[in-house]
Formats: structure tokens, C-alpha cells, sequence
């Protein structure tokens, strides 16, 4: 939706704009933490949580950069390229939206990856999960 913005666009469809990238933020963080503690032993959440913490940090920092470069690039091609009194509210606008949809390749390309990489019902996974339980609960009988 905010790739789709004009000069002319109101207010009310940059709200709900706002609105959808809200509730889009929401419901993919609580998953995302979740997976980031999936399978972990409880001596090592701690250690779980703060590479996710820092992970969704560093990629927002590093996204924020990269996604601002472009939009200034962007801008900075079409102001050179149209001259007239529209032209700066023009080339923004262009600017902020190939930002925007670059940002939408970035997160199609995220969610086919997650889609294909993240397999938490893996056989294999599960066995090293319960071969560590196992360990971990003879080890603390024999003590």
C-alpha cells in the first residue's frame, strides 16, 4: 500500500497503510521469537533470546540503512531528471516508493527462505533434542 502512494494521496489511506504495516510488525514478531527459542535447552534460552534481540536489531538497523540509500538514490535520479514546480514532492514520493517495494522484494525473498528452511517438526532435530534430554537426565540421577 505504501509503495502505491501519490502526491495526491490522503490522509485516511496513509493510516490504514500504517494500520496494516502495524499489525504486519505484530504478528510476525511473536513467531519469529518463537522460533528463536524453539529447541533450545533451558540452560542456553538466555543465550537464545539475546541472538534474536540482536539479530531483529542489527536487521532493522542494517534494513533501515539500505532501504534509505536506495530512497535517496531514487530521489535524487528523478529530481534530475523532471524539472517544474512538482518536481521535489514528485521525486520524493518516486523515491520513497521504489524504497517501499524493494522492501517488498526483501521481504518476499525472507518469507520463501523461512518457508523453505524452517522445518521444526524435523526427525532428526527432535532425536538430538530428546538424546540431550536423556543425557542431561541421567547425568543429574548418577549425581
Amino acid at each position: 500500500m505504501l509503495a502505491l502512494l501519490d502526491v495526491d494521496s490522503s490522509f485516511g489511506y496513509i493510516a490504514a497503510a500504517k494500520v496494516v504495516v502495524g499489525a504486519g510488525i505484530g504478528t510476525a514478531f511473536m513467531p519469529a521469537f518463537s522460533l528463536g527459542a524453539h529447541g533450545v535447552e533451558p540452560p542456553d534460552i538466555g543465550v537464545a533470546s539475546a541472538m534474536t534481540n540482536t539479530s531483529q536489531q542489527m536487521g532493522g538497523s542494517i534494513g533501515t540503512a539500505l532501504l534509505n540509500t536506495i530512497a535517496a538514490s531514487a530521489t535524487t535520479g528523478c529530481v534530475a531528471s523532471h524539472h517544474g514546480a512538482d518536481s521535489l514532492s514528485l521525486s520524493l514520493v518516486h523515491g520513497y516508493a521504489v524504497a517501499y517495494w524493494w522492501g517488498t522484494g526483501f521481504l518476499v525473498a525472507a518469507a520463501l527462505f523461512a518457508f523453505l528452511a524452517i522445518n521444526t517438526n524435523n526427525p532428526r532435530r527432535q532425536s538430538v533434542v530428546a538424546a540431550k534430554s536423556t543425557e542431561t537426565a541421567v547425568l543429574q540421577g548418577a549425581q
